[in-house]
């Protein structure tokens, strides 16, 4: 018989012998109904496995659309960095650092209540602000 490996799911024998199946993340306890693999017992473990909150992504509270940041945060998520090796993705994020660093203090010397804010289509001439900016959504 094939044994079935649910994520959460902890089975409990209880003394008199009887398996119990729950669903236990971090405080909450969820009793299962049925067998592993039976249709009310699927049920229950997707409205469980739902009812979980999403990760929210690191810094997206603060990130602001259209900003320097926004275009970094952006590259770093792109396949044309995931791609890379990590070497290179070391290289570029020094670089990349290096110049948010370089944009933010000078944004923050002359308007210290807001962002640098960019089309990511590129500059007036329609030139792209810089390689890595080329052709993200911001």
């Amino acid at each position: 018989m094939a044994r079935l490996k649910l994520k959460y799911v902890m089975p409990i024998r209880k003394p008199d012998g009887r398996l119990y199946y729950y669903f236990r993340r971090k405080k909450s306890v969820q009793p299962l109904p049925g067998l592993p693999g039976s249709a009310e017992f699927m049920d229950a473990y997707a409205i469980c496995l739902n009812a979980l909150p999403q990760p929210q992504a690191i810094g997206s509270s603060r990130t602001i659309a259209g900003t320097v940041n926004a275009a970094i945060v952006a590259y770093y998520q792109d396949y044309r960095f995931t791609k890379n090796r990590p070497i290179s993705q070391a290289t570029d994020r020094n670089i990349l650092e290096a110049f948010r660093a370089r944009t933010e203090s000078a944004n923050r010397s002359k308007n210290p209540d807001k962002s640098v804010v960019f089309k990511a289509g590129g500059g007036s001439d329609g030139n792209p602000i810089c390689m890595f900016c080329q052709g993200l959504t911001v």
